[in-house]
């Protein structure tokens, strides 16, 4: 701090002041609150805006930049980090014909270190180079006259100026070091760029093509990236004069939108070897190029679907007021399946398109009746499974038939049958052309998997349906005795059903309903009872089962027996109205004619008889 008016030190720390003439003399004003003392105090310019910044270096070994505002006040420092006690000097000045660089002075270790200017005042990270001996202080002047700032260190040791020569690409040398000032080449391009879709090359000019300032350096230019390669591939450069070049794009046919282009600008450096890359300076750019689309994109339906009536949409193309469809049936041959005109960017037919593989292109139409390029052909197709219905989980049938509704575009359909009990798959696979399917011999007793796609047949097969699952569980049909028999032992008889390995039986007495015999694991569709069956009326059942899959198959039908050695009458029974009724009675197995006796019971007295028969009914007369 100073006192003003005595021009000696305050004994404790204050502010910066700055001393403003007036008519009474200097009149000091504190511009910046310290906390530390003062080491050196340097005015520049760093930001180029024309009003003078503040660098200063602490007691505390910091640097600090104050940035001065066009009201005259100064901004919050930020340092450029902590030095050690031993940087005893620092100086701005334009090493890289570009913003006020600043350069500070370690005489300990013999250094310099170097912080080029970037954007809006911020320094860039420092470059040390070691100066060699013990460097006492320095200066930043032209000493060459090549309008290049030069450094000049005083060395105490060797008591001489040692100069530090800018040479013509930015680089400081001297009889030990060399300290790399190099400027990053520079071109003049444009930044936006437009082009038809279908352009085959399109050229961007490069003029200006510099190594730096007043640099002599050999310049070369490298693509980077495509941010769409499939729209536009990396581009080639081509050298045309000294400070002139081209690039040279090749945009992919049929494709359009917006691409950015990156590449760098690099020198060769000091040494003049770009393989060198320690004193290679680099300018990274790019450009965009818009392709503006003359045909459209169609990007839906994609790939499989089931929908029969699909929504197709493209992209817009520019200036188009319509668009014509075409739609083709590659598995049907029908081309065009359907060619129409429409106003918007989609398009959903009104009947279904049936199955196969399809093919579409879009044609953009100007105002003025322009038909400009189709587009590029988009591929789909439509799968459309078939809905079999869900049976239910047993089936007493040993043929289930399947019906389903019928898929547009299908002339045919493959029915696929595994057995889930046995694992063995394919067991039944065929084509059919109608929309229903029952098996032409009897499906074992198994739980089944069935599958069912639409087809057109040789050309195309649609996706397969969901799978059903079902069981077969057949019940045997009854064969003999049926209704009436003579014999008080018979014999049993039932159906075989396919992939049953043992059978039950139960007889019941039908007047009582007591169970006369039921037995498992028959062998044969057959049961003889071990002992005679007293006449009278009787209900018989079988079943079948599988003790490989585990599955035991429905009962068969009740059958009603009559067991006797005489015939049954059946009818009338009860009061009857008529005085001549009908008189029924079963057959009796062997019986050639019938003879027919009534009495009346109260009183008791002979009506009337008939005799030679040879039918089961009779009316009395």
């Amino acid at each position: 701090g100073i006192r003003p008016g005595k021009g000696n030190r305050s004994g404790t720390i204050g502010s910066l002041l700055v001393g403003v003439p007036t008519a009474d003399g200097l009149q000091y004003a504190p511009v910046v609150g310290l906390t530390t003392t003062v080491r050196q105090l340097l005015t520049e310019d760093i930001n180029q805006d024309g009003l003078s910044d503040l660098l200063i270096s602490t007691g505390d070994n910091q640097l600090l930049v104050y940035q001065q505002g066009f009201d005259g006040t100064l901004s919050d420092p930020y340092s450029l980090g902590n030095f050690p006690s031993s940087q005893i000097s620092i100086a701005t000045g334009d090493l890289n014909g570009y913003l006020p660089d600043l350069i500070s002075l370690n005489n300990q270790n013999g250094s310099l270190e170097v912080r080029t200017d970037g954007f809006f005042g911020l320094f860039n990270t420092p470059h040390t180079r070691e100066v060699d001996h013990h460097p006492q202080a320095f200066f930043v002047a032209d000493v060459t006259g090549d309008q290049r700032n030069d450094l000049v260190v005083a060395d105490g040791p060797k008591a001489e100026l040692r100069v530090f020569r800018n040479t013509g690409n930015g680089a400081l040398f001297g009889t030990a070091v060399t300290v790399v000032t190099n400027l990053p080449p520079t071109c003049s391009i444009g930044r936006s760029f437009e082009c038809l879709e279908d352009t085959t090359v399109l050229d961007i000019p490069v003029t200006s093509i510099s190594a730096g300032i007043g640099e002599e350096q050999l310049v070369r230019f490298v693509p980077l990236y495509s941010s769409d390669p499939d729209i536009l591939p990396l581009p080639q450069f081509v050298r045309q004069e000294d400070t002139s070049g081209k690039f040279i794009l090749k945009p992919v046919r049929a494709r359009s939108g917006s691409v950015s282009i990156g590449y760098y600008i690099e020198d060769s450096g000091d040494d003049g070897n770009f393989e060198t890359t320690e004193d290679n300076a680099y300018n990274f750019q790019t450009f965009d190029v818009v392709i503006t689309p003359i045909r459209a994109i169609v990007f839906s339906p994609v790939s499989a679907i089931q929908q029969q009536r699909p929504t197709f949409n493209w992209t817009q193309v520019p200036d188009a007021v319509e668009y014509r469809v075409w739609i083709t049936n590659n598995s049907t041959s029908r081309d065009p399946l359907i060619l129409t005109t429409v106003s918007d960017t989609s398009y959903q037919p009104e009947q279904d398109l049936g199955i196969g593989r399809f093919d579409v292109w879009v044609q953009a139409v100007k105002a003025n009746g322009q038909r400009l390029p189709w587009s590029l052909k988009h591929s789909f197709e439509i799968s459309t499974a078939i809905l079999l219905p869900k049976p239910a989980s047993r089936l007493a049938t040993a043929r289930p038939e399947f019906t389903w509704p019928a898929v547009s575009g299908a002339d045919a359909y493959e029915i696929y049958l595994t057995n889930v009990s046995t694992g063995q798959a394919g067991v039944i696979q065929q084509i059919v052309t109608t929309n229903s399917w029952k098996p032409e011999t009897d499906l074992r007793m198994s739980s089944w998997r069935i599958w069912g796609r639409a087809l057109i047949r040789g050309r195309y097969a649609a996706s397969w349906s969901g799978a059903r699952d079902f069981t077969i569980t057949t019940p045997p049909t009854p064969i003999t005795p049926l209704v009436f028999s003579t014999q008080r032992r018979p014999e049993f008889q039932w159906s075989a059903v396919s992939g049953a390995s043992q059978y039950g039986f139960q007889l019941r007495n039908a007047a009582t309903g007591k169970v006369v015999y039921d037995v498992r694991g028959l062998t044969s569709p057959a049961f003889t009872p071990p002992a005679d069956l007293p006449f009278g009326r009787y209900r018989w059942w079988s079943f079948a089962e599988s003790t490989a899959s585990g599955i035991r198959g429905d009962w068969s039908v009740a059958t009603e027996l009559v067991i006797s050695d005489r015939p049954v009458l059946l009818s009338p029974v009860g009061t009857v109205p008529a005085q001549n009724p009908l008189l029924k009675w079963m057959a009796f197995p062997g019986a050639v004619t019938y003879e027919v006796w009534v009495n009346r019971s109260q009183p008791s007295e002979y009506i009337v008889s008939a005799a030679g028969l040879n039918s089961t009914e009779w009316q009395v007369p």
